[in-house]
């Protein structure tokens, strides 16, 4: 068994791609985040990777699903269980 982690990112203003792996290095030194075992800029990159697999079924080729899909405006939040 491979372990998974799964990451949710939505946004119509902000682009989580726009931060280069240094910026977000310097944004966690910024922050005073250190000693992070895991996180790093080139993982907050790496976090967005798709495989073929999944390329080929959204029809994109890129790491968002769409980004010019317009998303409904609510404030609820939905917990998976």
């Amino acid at each position: 068994m491979v372990p998974t982690r799964t990451l949710a990112c939505a946004s119509q203003r902000t682009d989580p791609l726009a931060l280069s792996a240094e910026d977000v290095d310097a944004r966690l030194g910024q922050r005073g985040i250190a000693r992070l075992q895991y996180f790093n800029g080139d993982m907050h990159r790496a976090g967005f990777a798709l495989p073929n697999f999944v390329r080929n079924l959204i029809g994109s080729g890129a790491g968002c699903v769409a980004s010019d899909l317009k998303m409904p405006r609510h404030r609820r939040i939905y917990r998976m269980r």
